[in-house]
């Protein structure tokens, strides 16, 4: 039976959230179609995740999808809802967050967006990544949902009147007072692990574990808070056969891909047309690249797919999306859709054993041109990068997902390290 719905806006945040509870073996699903039925949901799952690819879309769209999805969960009983939210804090934050409240008839919501085990903080309502303020990092300069505050309030009042309160875990009491009743999310203080968990104490012992927010970091002491049953769960990874996917354009996994060249990876970098136009890999120059691809992955298996080789190649990517009249706000959801065609038709050709993806909007392109209608998280390598396995009828094989500004400069290698560990 679930007792815990996840919400979250992109696939690589749904992944990684669900992790948290499916690496201590909690029966988890990950849900490609935000349409799916519940009745539907093995009865062994316990936490069901959902991503309902709200990050690009207007705040009164994304309103509606999560008023939508929380309504129909407290129909069918879930006892918890938790909103994933981006670690940066990009995408319809205050509208989300708004919607939770409301839907689940609350009138409050504890909101713990800090993620320590990757330098994300929050102190004093100010959010840091890497101990720099939110807005003068570089997700400030997002080409999609650039974060203009790092005062967490300031970020949601931007969508939403809703009252906002910064609070912490030693003066929390205040909630239980007769102030008036009004709509409120409750944002926490925290810079460490111990502050996570000592949130989690206080919110569990007042009885305010039902609608919560937050990342991955507070998802991994959730676990732990609701008492969930952990099960004795096989799983196998495969070693052999590994592709790199990147359609983040983000300068962390940039940065990635460059070290991962200098040690021994090879790479191609699609073109505008490639990356843009629909019946590209159907015309005879198409034709040449997968085959050209297929032909350097049986030679050499650390091989990379790039959207980028830098951030100044996005401007001509934007000239010929505008030469197509396609709309800047599309672009990426273009790419990733035929970044998705192209490792169909290679992995129809050629046997790959591990997809290795960097982007929530690339994962989703691939998932869906795969047919995949779920993924089981399993483990991660680091934090925020994540194992699966990917449920298709036609494509048995594991996923590992990471969103674009998360992990070290030698992330690669350390999944490859990892993947050659073996079971």
């Amino acid at each position: 039976m679930i007792k815990l719905l996840i919400i979250a806006d992109d696939f690589t945040g749904v992944l990684d959230t669900g992790v948290q509870f499916a690496k201590k073996g909690i029966p988890t699903f990950v849900g490609v179609n935000q349409e799916l039925d519940l009745e539907f949901i093995d009865k062994n799952i316990q936490v069901l995740a959902i991503d309902i690819e709200s990050r690009h879309i207007q705040p009164d769209q994304a309103f509606k999808r999560v008023e939508k999805i929380v309504k129909k969960a407290k129909a069918y009983g879930i006892e918890y809802i938790y909103k994933k939210t981006d670690s940066t804090l990009r995408g319809n934050i205050g509208s989300e967050l708004t919607a939770l409240v409301k839907a689940a008839g609350s009138q409050e919501l504890m909101f713990i967006p800090a993620f320590p085990n990757n330098n994300r903080v929050t102190i004093d309502g100010y959010h840091y990544v890497n101990e720099i303020p939110l807005d003068q990092t570089i997700f400030a300069q997002d080409p999609f949902e650039p974060v203009k505050h790092s005062y967490i309030p300031d970020i949601i009042k931007e969508q939403t009147q809703i009252n906002v309160v910064v609070t912490n875990y030693k003066n929390f009491e205040f909630i239980d007072s007769d102030n008036e009743k009004v709509d409120t999310i409750y944002i926490f203080d925290a810079k460490d692990n111990s502050d996570l968990k000592e949130i989690g104490i206080v919110l569990k012992r007042k009885d305010k574990l039902k609608v919560m927010a937050g990342c991955a970091g507070f998802a991994e002491i959730l676990s732990e808070l609701l008492e969930l049953e952990a099960k004795n769960i096989h799983f196998k990874k495969n070693s052999i056969g590994t592709l790199v996917i990147s359609g983040s354009i983000n300068e962390v996994s940039i940065n990635q891909m460059n070290y991962a060249q200098k040690h021994g990876y090879e790479s191609i970098t699609l073109t505008p047309e490639q990356k843009l136009q629909e019946d590209y890999l159907d015309t005879h120059e198409g034709e040449k690249l997968l085959e050209r691809i297929v032909e350097r992955i049986s030679i050499n298996e650390d091989f990379i797919i790039k959207a980028v080789e830098n951030r100044d190649q996005m401007h001509e990517t934007d000239e010929y999306a505008n030469k197509l009249n396609i709309a800047m706000n599309k672009v990426h959801l273009k790419i990733a859709e035929n970044m998705g065609r192209l490792v169909k038709k290679i992995l129809d050709k050629k046997h790959v054993g591990t997809l290795v993806v960097f982007g929530g909007d690339t994962v989703l392109g691939i998932m869906k041109a795969i047919k995949c209608y779920g993924i089981i998280p399993r483990e991660e390598v680091v934090p925020g990068v994540v194992v699966s396995d990917v449920i298709s009828d036609d494509y048995k094989l594991n996923i590992i997902t990471k969103a674009g500004g998360f992990g070290n400069e030698d992330i690669l290698i350390q999944i490859k390290n990892y993947l050659k560990k073996g079971e």
